[in-house]
């Protein structure tokens, strides 16, 4: 999301996106991997740096409503692609899609069969979602939702993926959860970043500055932890496993954890609680963003 020309300009992204994001696809393609690249905003004025970065695919093509340039009729976004789709089916005013726009088309095959391909030559693949369980149309806080169902059936399904091919669901969870800034839906119990910084050591400045929305800029809101939360993602996604994000807010001591028994006492009893309420592992946990990656404590 950050190298979207929403967020900064094309040259920011040459200077300080391209040449880490070539670095990680070439990693992923020595290893056997695809690449997927998301972009969380426009995008158009960035295409060619998002060919030069090397990945296998782009998503999305972003409307002009959150800083695309693709004329597409009838308002921003995906929900409003998808009623439109249904609304002119066989009219003349067809929705344009990727496979629409000529330069695009070098880069676009259906994903199922390259999913498909990817598992017959012996690859394993990994779906990432990128909306949490409370924002979905089906199951979320209408209308404090997005345009589209978020849990793990609905990904396999949108990708091609047979549901008999999942091995593991893995659930993040924040230790604090989180919602964009204004009125963006009901969260629980709602507490500040001030609060979030003194119970972790933290400074308050360095948690409010990377507490900022990814498009708007502006402060999320964060809630105390909510056990209800946690047991109906569990429960909608079928978790197979946990993800536990953010354990420095817990306590700054975690920063430093390379295994489980070097985070604090604190943590370990709350990813205990998490494991019981979820009736799943939390295989992964992270603290911080140095590039060590989580604490693994998986055992497939």
């Amino acid at each position: 999301g950050a190298s979207s020309d929403t967020v900064i300009s094309p040259k920011l992204h040459r200077e300080f996106c391209l040449p880490y994001d070539r670095q990680i696809h070439d990693a992923l393609h020595r290893a056997g991997h695809h690449a997927t690249y998301h972009t969380c905003g426009g995008m158009m004025h960035s295409l060619d740096l998002i060919v030069a970065n090397g990945t296998d695919a782009s998503e999305t093509l972003s409307p002009p409503g959150v800083g695309g340039r693709a004329r597409s009729p009838g308002g921003p976004g995906g929900g409003a692609v998808r009623a439109r789709r249904i609304e002119q089916r066989g009219a003349a005013a067809a929705v344009r899609t990727a496979k629409d726009i000529p330069e695009l088309m070098p880069y676009l095959r259906e994903s199922a069969a390259v999913l498909d391909d990817a598992r017959a030559n012996g690859g394993r693949i990994l779906i990432e979602g990128t909306q949490g369980t409370g924002l979905s149309i089906l199951h979320g806080s209408f209308p404090h939702v997005t345009s589209r169902d978020t849990t793990a059936g609905t990904l396999l399904a949108e990708t091609g993926v047979p549901p008999g091919l999942l091995r593991r669901v893995i659930v993040a969870v924040r230790a604090y959860p989180i919602r964009v800034g204004g009125q963006s839906g009901p969260m629980g119990r709602e507490i500040n970043w001030d609060t979030v910084a003194a119970r972790s050591g933290l400074p308050a400045g360095q948690v409010k500055d990377a507490e900022l929305g990814s498009v708007s800029g502006n402060p999320r809101r964060v809630a105390e932890f909510s056990w209800a939360q946690l047991r109906r993602s569990a429960l909608l996604n079928g978790a197979t496993d946990i993800a536990l994000t953010f354990a420095d807010y817990i306590d700054a001591a975690n920063r430093t954890a390379r295994r489980f028994g070097q985070l604090t006492g604190q943590t370990i009893s709350f990813i205990r609680e998490i494991e019981a309420v979820a009736a799943a592992p939390v295989s992964l946990v992270s603290a911080s963003f140095d590039g060590r990656g989580p604490v693994d404590r998986r055992l497939w």
